[in-house]
């Protein structure tokens, strides 16, 4: 049998190879998650705080406008991918769909269960959906091995 401290160690490493596996690939996709990520909070607390619309419908349409501006970003400047719209479409529609329902589950869950702040949680949700959307996008969305 393995040691646990050794099959930890080794997921680490294999997590870390595959982010790190091209730097500026990664740095790219920060900034344009940094950018997305700021856009995002910034229509949430107007929709939330200041407009007062329901949690959810204000997470929602952040979200969506959201996605807008990060979809282009990240094919054009971060994976200056040239597939066709037509054959890329459905796989970024299933990882925005998948991470749609990710980003108001964790919502919900923070929120509404653990009883975390709207605006922390909402911090908190977009860390967690970037690994998950960083990994999707690599290897299916923008990979040139999907086309």
């Amino acid at each position: 049998m393995e040691n646990p401290v050794r099959s930890v160690y080794r997921l680490i490493r294999a997590v870390a190879n595959f982010f790190l596996r091209d730097p500026q690939l990664f740095l790219k996709y920060i900034a344009v998650g940094g950018a997305s990520a700021a856009i995002e909070f910034s229509l949430f607390t107007l929709f939330y705080v200041m407009l007062a619309w329901p949690l959810l419908v204000a997470n929602s349409c952040a979200l969506v406008i959201t996605l807008f501006f990060h979809f282009n970003m990240q094919k054009r400047w971060t994976f200056r991918d040239s597939q066709s719209m037509g054959r890329q479409l459905p796989r970024y529609l299933l990882m925005v769909s998948l991470a749609a329902v990710m980003n108001n589950g964790l919502m919900y869950l923070f929120v509404v269960v653990l009883g975390i702040a709207a605006l922390l949680a909402k911090i908190l949700q977009i860390g967690l959906v970037f690994g998950f959307t960083f990994s999707f996008s690599r290897l299916v969305v923008f990979s040139s091995q999907a086309r």
